[in-house]
């Protein structure tokens, strides 16, 4: 039912590697934004269970970024 959002959290997360969010937090540098600021923008902010209801597909966006390792 989901399989073109599952299919480009994949894309995602090949595009945002390790490398690049570090990038990111260097463009962000002069601002007061953190690592965790940055994997938000990229992830979404309500991965936290206790937030999860706060957006929809949260649940299925965590449980992906967790198989693919991603924290």
């Amino acid at each position: 039912m989901h399989k073109d959002y599952v299919l480009e959290i994949i894309e995602r997360a090949a595009s945002y590697n390790d490398a690049y969010m570090s990038s990111l937090l260097d463009d962000f540098q002069h601002s007061d934004h953190t690592l965790k600021d940055v994997h938000d923008f990229v992830w979404g902010k309500y991965l936290d269970v206790a937030e999860q209801e706060k957006q929809p597909l949260s649940k299925l966006t965590k449980d992906i970024l967790d198989q693919m390792g991603i924290d």
